[in-house]
């Protein structure tokens, strides 16, 4: 379709027009635009075109989303985004910690927090740490334990027993990615906590997941279990994100490729790609999603598809290692939609999200304020 049937198309969403016919061929065009070879962050501008069409979405059928929103206000914000659209060749709202001193920098009295980077730190069998190395960015652990160049991670690491328990610890504002001995890969996102063998020598392969991960699990007989505190994840060979950090009251298991078997306290659940798992304090629900924006994180992307703006400051709090403080609660159901590449600044990231209406920010040593909009 070329661009005037795609905003014709919209147009006629929007005002809940659209046939049945219509509506399946602009969805049609929407999945391919979005998804069809999608590699974060090479094509973020599909991305971005698939925000837009989400927001036009979401004002035909706004009740769906906040029933108390009104039409005119977000049908303000989505045509804001379709004169983007038509006059610069794109579409999309940009939007888009523990303080250290390293991310932390005051020019002029003015305070911002820079984005995090490849840090972790290895802990040994022994209760040894190594901080590791800054300039690199994986492990590969094999008969030791090294960088994915091949060089030593230390001058000197006190013997393990194959079946020895190591831990790969990031901090707020930090990430790593380690192979495992078996060849399955683990993105581990910022604050979160990876339990390991060096060798897998048991029937299963387990592992212990605090945290975010993304895995890309090695094809073998034995089955790979992945346990965190409110979920035990089996697979053989798969590719899938988990988010299971002990604050949150939320916990979900993505699923890319392949298929997962999760149990929690509330039955078993069997996932197929493209759905997630979301685990509650009160049970379990099903969704489908498009999946690949629950990866984008360990490809240098946010990506916030109608996400809470809770949920979006809850990222950026364990990005940039900086606590968050919302003046009116009510401003953490506010729906965000962006993307945006987590090398920029904070600062950056908040003048984006504020120039799209939600809120105001203030940055602060050690917090970041969220004011309501009329709240200078």
């Amino acid at each position: 379709m070329d661009r005037d049937q795609i905003l014709s198309l919209i147009e006629k969403l929007r005002a809940n027009t659209i046939s049945i016919q219509e509506h399946d061929e602009l969805l049609a065009w929407y999945r391919a635009v979005s998804y069809q070879d999608a590699v974060y962050p090479s094509e973020e501008q599909q991305v971005k075109t698939k925000i837009l069409y989400r927001l036009m979405t979401n004002t035909g059928f706004v009740h769906q989303l906040h029933k108390k929103r009104s039409i005119r206000r977000i049908w303000y914000r989505a045509a804001a985004a379709c004169i983007l659209f038509l006059f610069m060749g794109s579409a999309y709202y940009w939007i888009s910690q523990e303080k250290t001193n390293e991310q932390l920098v005051v020019k002029q009295n003015v305070v911002d927090y820079l984005p995090g980077g490849n840090k972790a730190q290895l802990i040994l069998e022994d209760g040894s740490k190594i901080d590791l190395d800054g300039d690199q960015s994986s492990l590969l652990v094999g008969d030791e334990v090294t960088y994915a160049d091949g060089s030593s991670v230390a001058s000197k690491i006190p013997e393990s027993k194959p079946s020895g328990r190591l831990q790969l610890v990031t901090p707020r504002g930090g990430q790593y990615q380690i192979t495992l001995s078996d060849g399955t890969k683990v993105w581990l996102n910022s604050d979160s906590h990876l339990k390991y063998p060096l060798h897998f020598t048991a029937a299963e392969r387990t592992i212990e997941l605090e945290g975010e991960a993304y895995f890309e699990v090695a094809h073998n007989h034995k089955p790979f279990i992945v346990k965190t505190d409110r979920q035990i994840i089996q697979v053989l060979g798969t590719k899938f994100n988990v988010s299971s950090y002990s604050e949150n009251t939320v916990a979900t298991t993505t699923l890319l490729e392949g298929s997962v078997r999760v149990n929690t306290s509330y039955g078993n659940n069997l996932l197929m790609p493209g759905h997630e798992l979301v685990v509650t304090t009160s049970g379990t629900k099903m969704n489908e999603v498009y999946a690949k924006d629950a990866i984008a994180w360990k490809d240098g992307l946010f990506v916030f598809d109608n996400i809470t703006l809770d949920g979006v400051m809850d990222k950026v709090s364990r990005w940039y290692n900086v606590d968050i403080h919302f003046a009116d609660e009510s401003l953490k159901k506010e729906l965000v939609f962006a993307v945006i590449k987590k090398s920029k600044s904070v600062s950056v990231v908040l003048d984006k999200i504020a120039s799209t209406g939600v809120a105001n920010f203030r940055v602060d040593r050690g917090r970041i304020s969220v004011t309501n909009k009329s709240k200078k």
